[in-house]
């Protein structure tokens, strides 16, 4: 380590976590750095008394939104509109701690930040990226191959940002490469220099980062006979938040505990570990009952029934109706739902699908409610969003987290391309065992002869290429 080595006195450094800030201070002990300069303490209270300097390094906090104290946010807000700043409502906090550093440097001043991958993938963090280029001369980013905090799911990006100046309304281009590339002299060039505008390449870091085969290979998806963008044919949305998950699902032992009426109820699907398959029926939703599992939503239409009023009496009580979602609420108890989905999206995991709701259940945030824009076949969707064609334009779209996992945002959902037409609904059945056996290769491949070779007629080599791709896929991960 370096940093303070030949000029400690020049060298400042800020901590909140006490731990932590008590391990920096040891850390930077053999470089004489003095003690004064070491400051416990919350960097947006310090912010105002702080002075120019040539380079910051920051490992900011990954707090989400939702999670940053009021207090805490009222301060980083306050900091950016004092430098003219602005930023989405629903940024992290590592956010606010990039457009504020940059405040604090000198002209021809450098940025090192370790960041989550949100840089490329939010709405907010491409904001934050549009500043950097519009203030920095150089920008470049340096993905880490392997998970660098395990505990927090998160991959991480090291954005280097150099030679400070004033806006001039031109973007610096920006360079991409790996530590594994970086190491071997192989560096990614994106910008407008190569022929494809930022925006496009930054809609996800797995389109960043794809070869370009897949790139290709997700054209060839486009164009073939069939395929239609998820958005054009149904319109995703989250499912009902609650606000509190533990108060306001309950399972048949709770209902029967609380002698709860069922009209104060919605039959309900809470997590997506409870969906085995492409079908979710009414068998399987009453083994989530048989199993105690939480199915059923406490959604009372009035206040009217003793058991009703009790229990909303003991969610005050234990403090539900003051959090974020309840409190916002006219009536805190009363969930907020849409009309029953016919489908709906797993998001996130190994096995991004779509789902045909015959159960007719509300579903939760941990799905996303698929609603037609137009008149779609309730069986193919299932079965479309298993093929290989799926799997490729799921890849591209999703943001990566860490541990190799991928979740899609309603706005990355609408952009899949799902090939669809009708099927019979025998044929829907023989691709639903295989999901139920747990033999998911066996079943994309079923699905991909079902509807890509015999229904939709597309090409041998093309529906090849595309279970190469998804084998290769699965073998990198």
């Amino acid at each position: 380590m370096l940093l303070g080595a030949k000029h400690a006195g020049t060298v400042n450094g800020i901590e909140l976590h006490g731990p932590t800030y008590r391990r920096f201070q040891r850390a930077m002990q053999p470089f004489h750095t003095p003690g004064r300069q070491l400051t416990h303490g919350d960097f947006f209270v310090l912010l105002p008394k702080l002075g120019r300097y040539h380079v910051i390094l920051t490992n900011p906090p990954y707090i989400r939104h939702h999670s940053i104290p009021p207090r805490g946010r009222l301060r980083m807000q306050a900091a950016l509109e004092s430098a003219s700043v602005a930023i989405n409502g629903k940024a992290s906090a590592w956010a606010y701690f990039v457009l504020s550093s940059t405040q604090l440097l000198v002209d021809g001043g450098r940025l090192a930040a370790v960041l989550p991958t949100e840089l490329l993938t939010s709405d907010y963090g491409k904001g934050v990226m549009t500043h950097l280029r519009e203030r920095f001369s150089r920008v470049r980013l340096v993905r880490c191959d392997r998970t660098v905090f395990p505990e927090l799911s998160q991959r991480v990006l090291l954005c280097l940002a150099d030679g400070l100046k004033k806006p001039n309304g031109k973007l610096a281009e920006c360079l991409f490469d790996s530590l594994q590339s970086q190491a071997s002299g192989q560096t990614g060039h994106f910008g407008v220099t190569d022929g494809m505008l930022l925006a496009e390449r930054l809609d996800t870091l797995a389109r960043l980062t794809a070869g370009s085969d897949l790139i290709v290979l997700e054209r060839s998806i486009a164009a073939a006979p069939g395929v239609r963008r998820l958005g054009d044919v149904c319109k995703p949305s989250i499912g009902y938040v609650t606000g509190d998950n533990d108060f306001f699902h309950l399972t048949a032992s709770d209902i029967e505990k609380e002698t709860l009426n069922k009209k104060n109820l919605v039959p309900a699907l809470a997590r997506a570990k409870d969906v085995q398959g492409i079908v979710f029926d009414h068998a399987n939703w009453r083994s989530l009952q048989d199993q105690e599992r939480p199915c059923w939503l406490f959604r009372p239409p009035s206040t009217a029934d003793k058991a009703v009023r009790r229990l909303i009496a003991r969610g005050k009580r234990h403090g539900v109706a003051d959090g974020a979602k309840c409190s916002s609420r006219k009536s805190w108890w009363r969930v907020p739902l849409g009309s029953v989905p016919p489908w709906f999206l797993v998001y996130m995991g190994p096995h991004v699908r779509i789902v045909r709701n015959a159960a007719k259940v509300q579903v939760s945030n941990s799905f996303y409610a698929l609603r037609p824009l137009r008149d779609t076949s309730t069986n193919s969707l299932a079965v479309a969003s298993l093929t290989s064609a799926f799997r490729i334009s799921v890849m591209l779209e999703s943001r990566e987290l860490g541990g190799g996992l991928r979740k899609l945002e309603p706005s990355d959902a609408a952009r899949l391309l799902v090939p669809a037409c009708d099927i019979d609904v025998l044929d829907v059945r023989q691709v639903e065992h295989l999901v139920e056996a747990g033999d998911w290769q066996s079943a994309r491949l079923a699905a991909d002869d079902l509807l890509l070779r015999r229904r939709l007629h597309w090409p041998s080599d093309l529906i090849a290429s595309l279970q190469r791709a998804c084998l290769d896929q699965a073998r990198a991960q």
